[in-house]
């Protein structure tokens, strides 16, 4: 699988993939407990290996899946009034570490949903995902596996009449698939075993685990003569959660499954499920071109700051068209440049991963990609070199000597592919004629985007337990009913998404009485990590606290321009936000998700 398409395809994500602020720990020193045990880690936080049933459909399965998962503690006690609950963090992938977000995002996460209440924050990593064991690794050593890399890069994406190109790539996947197989297929291994409905399984036991962990440590407080009878009937734990993009299946197949157990879901960066779980992923670039004509409109307007810009241009489709021009002279005839690591071959395809790579995330991408677009309109190639290693790191650094965390790709496969629809029996002619659908809707993302149904062509691997609808539940009821939420799901979205449009979130919110679609009026892959707004930011804290939910197509304005940064300032209550230019040098908004 090409480098290129797993950047370009998890963006912002991608880069929780090799995240810094998860070294210093080693979580092979926390002993799984089938209880839910802390440990200190990581300076704030709380770290606990949880083990569940691998198998949740067969009791008799001995073999476990030990979940790690990571706690910021909240600011008030447990037993404190204002104490509002765990809250539960996803950041899409499939494949994305729920330890790295609550690391890298947690306090800010904890910043926009505390006010009255205050919450604590509980990432995880899903099954076959970075610290959570078994590990979906796919080959024997990570130098292996980049040497796939690098095999499939050379080959090229997959293109509309390229019909032996296709049969190489379809070849090499079920190659991949196999490899898979006899790796994670043993006794106790994760390849069966690792589907989003297994995964919504484990979120239950969590939520059990946390709720039983409090009721000891309240034990003491207790007094002697109160009896469960007088205290009432004890109701199951309710689940309190945030997920983004894949994290929106994650959270609406929990929904689904477990209506009960619902307490407060907040769905930002919504995918259709209903798609997903085709295996098609047909439902996500339709609003992705209109981005990549944001980039140069914003581009125009900011004028001289922008490198791109020309004195001749007299409108960005002048920019557009020069870039282009450009681009597309790559694909038949590519650059080649030295770079640290060696010789580069330049191409209009890594050209293109980085400009989508924009799109996730325009505050933090733009300014950067406006300035390498200039360096290589202006010929100096040899600036590429420092950044190249960034994209295409040398292979000795892959060494396993160096321990590396477990590829998100095999994450991607076993969890998507297992997910989906059987894709085995398709032929050419069905993945040309897929590639030709994609492209009417974007051309820039068409041939990556393909890759993640695609690389499900040799996988005949079938999970032992999945969920693949309705994706919908019964009317909430606040007064906590039996089998049914207890608030009404909020779903939310920017305006222009590239990978999940806005569309998704009203149909998605179609299958859930008295939800809730909130717009936020912001560029890139979901709302919470693209741009601030005190106003969706006062909605979502407000759902958490009471469970009320906006009137369905509210609009927020964020604070803060395409180029600006929001810093909190403390206003009395909850922080509120202040704008900060952010210059073509500046330094990121934030890392992403």
């Amino acid at each position: 699988m090409p480098r290129y398409f797993w950047r370009s395809l998890t963006s912002a994500f991608a880069l929780l993939l090799a995240p810094t602020s998860t070294r210093g720990f080693v979580w092979e020193t926390i002993e799984p407990s089938s209880n839910l045990e802390y440990h200190d880690c990581y300076n704030d936080f709380k770290c606990a290996r949880l083990s569940v049933r691998l198998d949740w459909l067969d009791l008799e399965n001995p073999h476990k899946v030990d979940i790690a998962i990571i706690k910021l503690p909240a600011t008030v006690p447990d037993n404190d009034t204002s104490f509002g609950g765990s809250v539960l963090l996803n950041p899409g992938g499939p494949g994305g570490s729920g330890v790295t977000l609550a690391l890298e995002w947690g306090k800010q996460a904890q910043s926009i949903l505390d006010g009255n209440k205050h919450y604590e924050i509980i990432g995880f990593d899903p099954r076959g995902v970075n610290f959570t064991t078994p590990h979906a690794n796919c080959y024997p050593d990570p130098l292996t596996a980049a040497a796939n890399t690098y095999l499939v890069s050379g080959i090229g994406p997959l293109e509309p009449g390229e019909d032996a190109r296709t049969k190489w790539r379809m070849a090499l996947n079920s190659a991949y698939a196999k490899s898979c197989a006899a790796t994670l297929d043993r006794e106790g291994g994760i390849l069966r075993y690792a589907s989003t409905a297994s995964v919504a399984r484990d979120m239950v036991e969590i939520i059990d685990k946390i709720e039983e962990l409090r009721e000891k440590e309240s034990e003491a407080e207790i007094p002697r003569n109160v009896t469960e009878c007088n205290i009432g009937k004890k109701q199951p734990a309710r689940l309190q959660y945030l997920g983004f993009s894949y994290g929106t299946i994650l959270g609406n197949t929990f929904a689904s499954m477990f209506p009960g157990r619902v307490g407060r879901m907040v769905l930002d960066g919504v995918a259709d499920a209903n798609d997903y779980t085709a295996g098609t992923w047909l439902t996500n670039l339709q609003d992705a071109d209109e981005i990549i004509d944001y980039f140069y409109k914003l581009c125009f307007e900011i004028g001289t700051q922008c490198p791109l810009l020309e004195n001749t241009d007299t409108s960005w489709e002048d920019i557009k068209k020069r870039v282009g021009d450009v681009i597309a002279n790559l694909r038949d005839s590519p650059i080649s440049f030295n770079a640290p690591s060696g010789p580069v071959l330049l191409r209009d395809v890594d050209v293109y991963a980085v400009l989508r790579t924009a799109l996730y995330q325009p505050k933090m991408f733009f300014p950067v990609v406006y300035q390498g677009l200039y360096i290589l309109l202006n010929g100096n190639y040899d600036a590429f070199g420092s950044a190249w290693e960034s994209i295409y790191p040398k292979l000795d650094n892959l060494c396993p000597s160096n321990n590396p965390p477990p590829s998100p790709l095999d994450a991607l496969a076993i969890i998507s592919c297992s997910d989906g629809e059987d894709k085995t029996k398709l032929g050419v002619d069905y993945w040309d004629d897929y590639v030709s659908q994609l492209r009417n809707q974007s051309e820039v993302l068409a041939s990556p985007w393909a890759e993640a149904s695609f690389l499900c062509s040799g996988w005949d691997i079938r999970p032992k337990y999945r969920y693949s609808g309705p994706f919908k539940t019964p009317e909430p009821d606040s007064a906590v009913v039996e089998g049914k939420p207890a608030a009404p799901l909020l779903f939310l979205s920017g305006r222009l998404d590239p990978v999940t449009p806005l569309r998704n979130a009203f149909a998605m919110a179609a299958g859930h009485p008295d939800s809730s679609v909130l717009i936020q009026e912001s560029v890139g892959h979901c709302a919470l990590v693209t741009a601030r707004s005190n106003c969706t930011e006062a909605f979502v804290r407000e759902y958490f606290e009471h469970g009320s939910v906006p009137e369905s197509g509210t609009a927020c304005e964020p604070e803060c321009g395409a180029l600006e940064i929001c810093e909190e300032e403390e206003s009395g209550g909850a922080p509120m936000l202040r704008r900060r230019r952010l210059g073509m040098g500046g330094a990121p908004f934030h890392r992403g998700f």
